[in-house]
């Protein structure tokens, strides 16, 4: 979607912000605001793009950092993920994927941290 013709060549932010509303409307876009991503791949197949994301909630994420001053990661890890499973069952049908890394030893090795579900 281009700007009109008679647009100027350098854009005000009330029309640029009037461009990327009439974009979202126009392709149904649903963003999710405040939300960055590190990583994603090309599913060729699908021609999308997906990333990958472990989803906790935030005393999972509590329990598991509590647990780490006592167990060693991995065992924390495995725990964490047979509650996720029992709490949210099998995201994959929803796209959602899991990083090959557990949440913690992610977390440890990379910074990178658990989508915390806040439920709204």
């Amino acid at each position: 979607m281009s700007y009109p013709l008679d647009a100027p060549t350098y854009i005000p932010k009330t029309l640029f912000v009037k461009y990327l509303d009439d974009y979202v409307e126009r392709f149904n876009i649903q963003p999710k605001y405040l939300t960055s991503v590190e990583s994603s791949t090309f599913d060729d197949d699908k021609k999308c793009w997906s990333i990958m994301i472990h989803v906790m909630t935030k005393e999972l994420i509590r329990l598991g950092m509590t647990l780490a001053r006592r167990l060693p990661l991995n065992l924390v890890d495995k725990l964490l993920v047979m509650a996720v499973n029992l709490i949210f069952g099998n995201l994959s049908r929803y796209g959602i994927r899991r990083p090959k890394m557990d949440p913690m030893i992610l977390k440890s090795k990379t910074g990178r941290s658990a989508v915390i579900d806040v439920g709204t």
